[in-house]
């Protein structure tokens, strides 16, 4: 549950402001909606994912 604090703070997305992460958010969704083919899809939601994981990496504090 603490992550999914850190993850949802007022101040932003972890470490990365809000408008930000809507925008990462926003183009990966975009990205799988608009897409056919499910290689090109994996490429819109790698973005969503590089952003979860250096929020858990940040959370985590492995690294900074």
């Amino acid at each position: 549950m603490n992550f999914l604090r850190y993850c949802f703070s007022p101040t932003g997305f972890g470490k990365t402001s809000w408008p930000q992460a809507i925008i990462i958010h926003a183009f990966g969704g975009l990205g799988i909606y608009y897409t056919y083919e499910s290689y090109w899809a994996l490429l819109g939601l790698m973005p969503v994912a590089v952003l979860w994981y250096g929020t858990w990496k940040n959370y985590t504090g492995r690294w900074v």
